[in-house]
């Protein structure tokens, strides 16, 4: 399915939906075409305490029959407090900590941090969705570059490499993950290091180089069927090894501009203005909760909503208020809302997801 009919076709009402596949994960055609024509039946609907009729269907598919219900297609599943997600979203957007939008929701910061986990986990799916349904053609030059910040501690930096096309300025793919201590530091913090280290380890010295080798591992199917691709990335060293590692089939020229002569200008220029938006957020996201954003799968989900936002909902300010990049690279015809994004749940997401992203939706990788 393409990511305009995932945003844009509603969810049928209760009286006239039927279900198009098996949404429980243990059915053997789980997200996949039915293996008959009469595969289910309706069974009598449950009632929600505030009296809403729920239509429920049981699936003989599999060896041992098993129950779903009309809420399973919905992106609320399992939610608490349902109609709050487009609203949390947005608020989200405009970087709104967890602790408050508790307080102005009225409601515990457990139930907000259950709903940012599943905004995340859509978005994830989503996101690939959108990379998914690009035409290569319409793909410009690339730009990546790499922004390094602190989420769970000043001993462990983390590296957020940023891949964008510059022409429509949609962002491509967003991933994080811990790197080393660098740059000086006082006999203070020599001492906090080595217990730290001692404690907790040292983070993998190829982790940077691995994350950009995925993240170019992800994008190739976008790039190698063009006749020719330009890349334009600052002067580190690992770039031009990684691009040649893994674009080896792929016909691109590489450019390397200065880091500290052309860095607002241009093509880097456009890419330190995405950095700058970044380095605002990720201080909003420092301080939300005791530990939310100190798991690194939870910054993943978080950039996840960002790629999202940026790309789908949010218009680009100046004339022409109704541009995204995903307008700009015929993915959609105009901006989305939240509500369009949580229109209906992808059946079977994770499965279009590469192995790394499948660690961060199902919270395995390690902080």
């Amino acid at each position: 399915m393409s990511i305009a009919n995932q945003l844009y076709t509603q969810l049928p009402p209760k009286e006239y939906f039927v279900p198009p596949t098996c949404p429980n994960p243990k059915c053997e055609f789980y997200g996949k075409k039915p293996s008959k024509k009469k595969w289910c039946n309706p069974i009598k609907p449950f009632t929600r305490k505030n009296g809403e009729q729920v239509p429920r269907w049981v699936c003989y598919q599999s060896e041992k029959p098993h129950t779903f219900s009309y809420a399973s297609f919905e992106c609320t599943y399992w939610l608490k407090k349902r109609e709050l997600l487009p609203q949390i979203a947005q608020a989200l957007s405009e970087q709104t900590c967890l602790r408050g939008l508790a307080r102005s929701f009225g409601v515990s910061q457990n139930c907000i941090a259950g709903q940012v986990a599943r905004i995340g986990r859509h978005s994830l799916v989503l996101q690939q969705m959108a990379l998914k349904s690009i035409e290569p053609k319409n793909l410009g030059t690339l730009i990546f570059d790499e922004l390094e910040s602190w989420e769970v501690s000043q001993f462990v930096p983390t590296t957020h490499p940023l891949f964008m096309d510059f022409e429509s300025g949609f962002k491509l793919s967003l991933d994080c993950l811990p790197i080393n201590r660098k740059g000086k530091m006082t006999s203070q913090q020599k001492r906090q290091y080595s217990q730290w280290v001692e404690k907790y380890g040292k983070s993998s010295k190829k982790n940077s180089s691995s994350l950009i080798f995925n993240s170019l591992e992800r994008l190739r199917f976008l790039y190698e069927n063009k006749k020719s691709s330009h890349v334009v990335t600052d002067e580190k060293k690992s770039y031009s090894s990684q691009l040649k590692k893994s674009w080896a089939k792929v016909n691109y020229t590489h450019a390397q501009y200065s880091g500290k002569k052309d860095r607002h200008v241009g093509f880097m220029g456009k890419i330190n203005q995405e950095d700058q938006y970044l380095r605002q957020r990720c201080s909003t996201m420092r301080r939300e909760t005791l530990d939310f954003m100190r798991r690194h799968n939870n910054t993943g989900l978080r950039h996840a909503i960002y790629l999202i936002k940026r790309n789908f909902v949010m218009t680009e300010s100046g004339s022409k208020r109704s541009m995204t990049p995903a307008v700009r690279l015929k993915l959609v015809q105009e901006p989305v809302s939240w509500a369009q994004v949580f229109s209906k749940r992808v059946i079977d997401g994770v499965s279009i997801l590469p192995d790394y992203l499948k660690e961060i939706y199902h919270q395995r990788s390690k902080t």
